[in-house]
């Protein structure tokens, strides 16, 4: 398989524009985190780099959807020279930024959003239920 712009399995792989995704900042709400790993996921399978071999590659190329907190946490802890831990995976790089980032009490504020939660006529019993499901998915 060929790798950056050439075709891997007769297919040429998308262009890596990464300006559709949202950066991440470093937000302590496991949502903001979920959806952000879910749209990056998404992007990255569809430029082609998916499979164990291109794993080296989502690591280095993590960087351009990062920004703030994030980024600061992902050159000092995943690529300075000076690092802990000297080889990442795509994996251990997300988990570091949910161990990093999304606090337990950030749950606590979500479990009570949800408790809170009320329906309105104005949104109606699926916006009602949408509701719930975003404060569910901070509880995670």
């Amino acid at each position: 398989a060929q790798k950056y712009g050439r075709r891997i399995n007769g297919v040429k792989p998308r262009k890596m524009d990464t300006k559709h995704i949202t950066a991440y900042a470093g937000s302590s709400k496991f949502s903001e985190l979920e959806n952000w790993v879910m749209d990056v996921c998404d992007h990255l399978a569809a430029c082609k780099y998916g499979g164990d071999h291109m794993d080296r590659e989502r690591v280095l190329v993590l960087p351009e959807f990062l920004k703030d907190e994030a980024s600061n946490w992902f050159r000092r802890y995943v690529r300075h020279s000076n690092r802990a831990q000297r080889h990442w995976t795509f994996k251990e790089v997300i988990i570091g930024l949910y161990d990093r980032f999304v606090n337990p009490s950030t749950m606590q504020d979500a479990r009570s959003a949800f408790l809170s939660a009320s329906y309105s006529e104005k949104l109606g019993i699926q916006g009602f239920y949408d509701t719930l499901i975003d404060h569910a998915q901070n509880m995670a």
